[in-house]
């Protein structure tokens, strides 16, 4: 337990006395009010001069905590009264989180201690990711390519596409990959004209990126010459490989990976009921497995805003019925759909 004197100003008082009440904190808090009203209008100059006048002094508290907005350096306070100074929030109502500290000492006489807690949680996050990481195996995860694709995140994989990648050229495209692999795609995927088969183009990419960065490479296509061509050529994942075309396809290879849709053979159309969409996905999953394809991954296909929810929903269902089945979504199809002010 420390000794801890919250200096405020007075707008922020009543805040600052409900948050401390508020947090059950174990240390023994006092507060100064000073007359300046704005807590960000004070300076830590300003606070040394008056608490020296308050007769306070070295040995009466463990840290002072100024407003994380306070200018200047806490260090100012410690030289003048003797004791360590630190920064607080920005907001007054998020002291309850720094008051819950057992130690006070991390939080710094420059930086406001949201900044300090926010390295914190970071630091947490990324040692919780990395033991994630660590236990990740053939139990648990998919290998594509190099990479482990949990079964069920996190951590979530991320997958960029090189829209229209046929009409790129050399240096373009290979500038594209590796901008999307630098911006933090796990996993790069390569996309062509939608209705016009570019096999050869397939062909020439595939090697060529894979000369420039080792990570895992896909196919986002629904033409079985392409899927075959991308196959062929080491792709380690291709998307859209469904009822619609999965009898079309002649090149196998348990390695690469599928992400499967629910299509209705019959229509070429994803169904708006979320129990069809579900019971189609099912068999996708099925026949995909049946060709001889080992590692599948389930899309239920996010649907453009108005339906998302609903489509959502289908993504529940079978990830509920089918918690092995590791699952693919397709955010591009919301985003791109939202426009930006």
């Amino acid at each position: 337990m420390a000794r801890v004197l919250i200096v405020t100003g007075r707008v922020a008082e009543d805040i600052v006395r409900k948050v401390v009440a508020y947090s059950g904190t174990k240390h023994c808090i006092d507060i100064v009010v000073t007359p300046i009203p704005i807590a960000a209008f004070l300076t830590t100059e300003y606070i040394a001069l008056y608490l020296k006048k308050m007769g306070i002094g070295s040995g009466d508290y463990d840290y002072i905590l100024l407003p994380g907005l306070a200018r200047g350096s806490g260090k100012v306070i410690e030289d003048t009264i003797g004791i360590k100074a630190v920064k607080g929030t920005v907001n007054a109502y998020d002291l309850t989180d720094i008051l819950k500290l057992d130690d006070l000492g991390i939080l710094s006489p420059d930086r406001p201690a949201d900044e300090i807690v926010q390295d914190m949680v970071i630091g947490s996050i990324k040692r919780i990711l990395a033991d994630i990481e660590a236990g990740l195996n053939d139990s648990n995860s998919v290998l594509v390519g190099g990479l482990r694709v949990p079964v069920n995140p996190p951590p979530i994989r991320v997958v960029a596409e090189i829209a229209e990648a046929h009409t790129l050229t050399v240096d373009g495209l290979v500038r594209e990959f590796l901008r999307l692999a630098e911006s933090g795609a796990d996993i790069v995927s390569i996309g062509f004209e939608a209705y016009s088969p570019h096999p050869d183009a397939v062909r020439r990419i595939i090697p060529l990126l894979r000369r420039e960065l080792d990570i895992p490479i896909a196919i986002d296509t629904s033409i079985p010459s392409e899927i075959d061509a991308a196959v062929e050529c080491g792709a380690d994942m291709v998307i859209n490989a469904d009822l619609t075309n999965i009898d079309m396809i002649k090149q196998v290879d348990s390695s690469v990976a599928i992400v499967t849709t629910p299509r209705d053979p019959n229509t070429h159309t994803v169904p708006d009921d979320v129990d069809t969409r579900v019971l189609l996905l099912e068999k996708a999953v099925d026949s995909v497995r049946a060709r001889g394809f080992e590692k599948v991954f389930a899309d239920a296909v996010l649907d453009i805003p108005l339906s998302t929810f609903k489509s959502i929903l289908a993504f529940h269902r079978f990830k509920s019925l089918h918690p092995d089945v590791p699952m693919f979504m397709g955010v591009g199809n919301v985003v791109e759909m939202v426009g930006y002010r």
